[in-house]
């Protein structure tokens, strides 16, 4: 047990040599401390030899110590001639990566597309864009561990669709997500913890085969010695040394892919276009890249295409693959115009396929002299949408009719040209009617309503007749068939009385049954409020 605590401590001395050897002298004196001898010329000082319980040195454990210091002088001496090599290498590699960067002029009208993937690393460039160029599908990458999210405009900046328009030079930055580690995978790479009894039944083991000088076991890792591979330790005995320094990422190096590129394999592409193939070739681990102009599709009377992208996503070639292009569809819009009857432009309007049309503009008229117009509609008829459409406005010429304007004897007072649906209007003298009997006449009226023109009419003129008294006279016209047997004149608001014309001689087989005037039988005692035409009502004689 003794023995085995004393390897331990050795071991705990060696490691605290080795870090302060990767320090150099200046860090010490800048704090205005002397530097801990751990040069590799002076292992014996490196390492003080393990005290025993009894205070006495053990000169057996002391002499390993020192060789081990030494190889740790003889480390240190090849890990500063690697880090002049890395320098090196990495000035060798900043100039490759200005030799291959092609020189950029800013007075051009096409601009290139700088790709650079997981950890900034160099992929590729695309190009040359026009000014305003959709950059267009770009491709996915992979990595280990990682997702792969999209394409950013230097680094933080806007993400990049394939709609994105390309107006200078740019370079995109590839953007991850790092996946949530497998549970299984830390279990795997976490080493047990030794116990007391485990320590002991070791230090027995020794002190049988004799082999009590054995060294140490081995740290695992860099950042962490013997632990679960995130530089936590499982025994605090076991010192954490630093790691080396990673090489720095070379733009120049090819992309992050499942594989590395392998120039001797080569694929077919296969591009689908509307039914049309191209193809192209590419070696494994190369993005494919389309060999023509951006896809297009001819538009149909309904719809325009406009190429989005390709499925599936354009991705690394590991074999043989097959790309489809894809397009949006856009509703087509049409001109529509709309004419009066001169070619005048009245309307006109962009309108989708298959919308109904509507006309908002003022309502169409057509005027002539000495004619009347009605708009009746469009020519053509108004329908859906399918094409650059001219519609005409259409009239129909109204007809006008002879109006006839009579006196009360029958002679012509003047004539009118109405137009249909028109109420037609005297625009002639008042008519007049000469004094009889005693009695004057004063113009009334016509003989009819007036009604909207349908067709050609005649209307004759109506007096009211006046006496001496001033008061107002009708006249009562009495009739047997078609002959008037009487005329006779009564005072508004009188009774007929000894006025009423005898019952007329019925003809052969008929018997007067007494004077009618609109369905009302007339008789001595009738008020006379108008003029009157009445006719004598005869029936059949039933034998």
């Amino acid at each position: 047990m003794k023995t085995k605590t004393t390897k331990r401590f050795g071991a705990l001395l060696l490691a605290l040599v080795m870090i302060f050897s990767l320090f150099p002298s200046s860090a010490f004196a800048a704090e205005g401390k002397e530097a801990p001898p751990a040069a590799a010329g002076e292992p014996a000082a490196a390492a003080e030899p393990a005290r025993t319980e009894d205070g006495a040195a053990s000169d057996e454990e002391a002499a390993p110590a020192a060789e081990d210091g030494a190889e740790a002088g003889s480390d240190d001496a090849a890990d500063k001639k690697a880090d002049d090599k890395s320098e090196e290498k990495d000035g060798d590699k900043s100039d490759k990566k200005d030799d291959k960067l092609p020189d950029r002029k800013s007075d051009k009208r096409s601009y290139m597309v700088t790709l650079f993937g997981f950890e900034g690393k160099y992929v590729g460039e695309r190009g040359p864009y026009d000014a305003g160029q959709a950059i267009g599908q770009l491709p996915a990458l992979s990595e280990d561990g990682y997702a792969f999210l999209g394409w950013l405009v230097n680094r933080e900046g806007e993400p990049v669709t394939s709609s994105y328009p390309v107006n200078s030079d740019l370079s995109l930055y590839a953007s991850f997500e790092k996946l949530p580690a497998a549970a299984d995978e830390d279990a795997a790479s976490a080493e047990p913890a030794r116990t007391e009894d485990a320590d002991t039944a070791d230090t027995d083991a020794d002190e049988e085969t004799g082999d009590t000088d054995a060294p140490a076991a081995p740290m695992r890792g860099l950042l962490g010695a013997a632990g679960d591979g995130d530089g936590e330790p499982t025994d605090p005995t076991i010192p954490t040394i630093p790691t080396e320094p990673t090489e720095p990422t070379d733009p120049t190096d090819p992309p992050n892919l499942p594989n590395p590129p392998d120039p001797t394999v080569i694929y077919t592409i296969t591009w689908i276009v509307e039914g049309e193939e191209v193809t192209s070739t590419v070696t494994h681990g190369e993005v494919p890249v389309y060999p023509g102009d951006e896809p297009t599709k001819e538009a149909t009377d309904r719809y325009t295409y406009e190429f989005s992208g390709w499925s599936p996503a354009i991705a690394a070639a590991s074999g043989d693959a097959e790309y489809t292009a894809v397009f949006d569809s856009y509703n087509r819009t049409y001109d529509v115009t709309f004419y009066n009857y001169d070619n005048d432009i009245l309307y006109g309007n962009t309108f989708a396929y298959g919308d109904i049309p509507e006309y908002t503009g003022v309502p169409p008229t057509r005027e002539e002299e000495g004619k009347r117009f009605v708009f009746t509609g469009w020519d053509p008829e108004i329908g859906p949408v399918t094409g650059v459409t001219d519609y005409y406005a259409q009239f129909r010429e109204v007809p006008s009719y002879e109006i006839t304007w009579l006196n009360h004897d029958g002679s012509l007072l003047g004539t009118s040209q109405v137009f249909e649906g028109d109420i037609p209007e005297y625009e002639g003298e008042t008519p007049t009617r000469p004094d009889e009997g005693g009695f004057y006449f004063v113009f009334s009226g016509w003989d009819k309503e007036l009604y909207p023109v349908d067709g050609s009419a005649s209307y004759a003129a109506v007096y009211t007749m006046k006496g001496a008294d001033d008061a107002t006279y009708y006249g009562l016209d009495f009739v047997v068939g078609s002959t008037n047997v009487a005329h006779i004149t009564v005072r508004e608001g009188d009774a007929i009385g000894g006025q009423m014309p005898a019952d007329p001689d019925a003809s052969a087989g008929k018997k007067f049954v007494g004077w009618f005037s609109g369905g009302e039988q007339i008789t001595a005692d009738t008020i006379v409020t108008g003029g009157l035409y009445v006719e004598a009502g005869l029936e059949d004689v039933t034998t």
